[in-house]
């Protein structure tokens, strides 16, 4: 993993280093004074970012000489632990410009992990709505359909279930009211071209040659039966 920053500190016989990645910080107790029951020499220590905290306490100069920089790392998982690294008052901007990088690399790393936790929100949120729109297509509850793909923002399926819905209520069906009554085509035919329902003078041909007219029109008749129906008010 690609590093972002490392500093050693060397004091009173005891080294540390550490070592800052994109997601991680690593540290290494090197010198011969570390007696620490919570580490071991020499052993690579690592720990995600998300799982520690880190405070800074800058060096100082007083009366009696110097104080160091202290670097403190609070471990929370697997387990809480505190580790305390000492710097020497001439590595105090140093230490401080570390720090800052890890804080820096820190927000980074939690604004991608809460950026993980949404995104994989949305998208069970997703699948669970799409599901729920394929079940209202099946039901045939067209726009409740299209409003969910909406709201996904899926506006091509939003068209598709919409042309589906268009389609489906087209002049295809053979079926239209009439005076109130649902009749069929072959009905509508009949009552048309029936000599008993309708007299035989010149006035009736015409009412219904204008009737039939108006079938053709509205697409219940083709022009092959507009044509047959046409003789037969004739008479041909």
């Amino acid at each position: 993993m690609n590093t972002v920053a490392e500093i050693e500190a060397k004091r009173d016989r005891k080294e540390t280093r550490l070592r800052l990645t994109q997601k991680r910080l690593e540290w290494t107790l090197i010198g011969k004074n570390w007696n620490m029951f919570d580490f071991v020499r020499n052993k690579i220590y690592s720990s995600n970012l998300e799982d520690i905290s880190i405070s800074v306490i800058q060096a100082k100069k007083t009366i009696f000489g110097s104080q160091p920089a202290l670097f403190r790392i609070a471990i929370w998982y697997p387990k809480k632990t505190m580790l305390i690294v000492k710097f020497p008052y001439e590595q105090n901007q140093e230490v401080l410009n570390f720090f800052s990088k890890c804080e820096n690399a820190k927000k980074k790393r939690e604004m991608e992990i809460r950026y993980q936790k949404d995104e994989k929100e949305r998208l069970i949120k997703y699948h669970k709505n799409s599901e729920r729109a394929k079940i209202r297509e099946k039901a045939r509850d067209y726009e409740s359909a299209i409003e969910i793909w909406e709201d996904l923002g899926e506006i091509e399926e939003a068209a598709r279930v919409r042309k589906m819905q268009a389609e489906l209520g087209s002049v295809k069906v053979a079926q239209k009211v009439v005076q109130g009554d649902e009749v069929t085509k072959t009905e509508i035919k009949d009552s048309v071209v029936s000599k008993s329902n309708i007299g035989s003078g010149g006035d009736d041909k015409f009412a219904r040659l204008e009737k039939l007219t108006d079938m053709k029109k509205e697409g219940l008749i083709d022009d092959d039966e507009f044509k047959q129906m046409k003789k037969e008010i004739l008479g041909k």
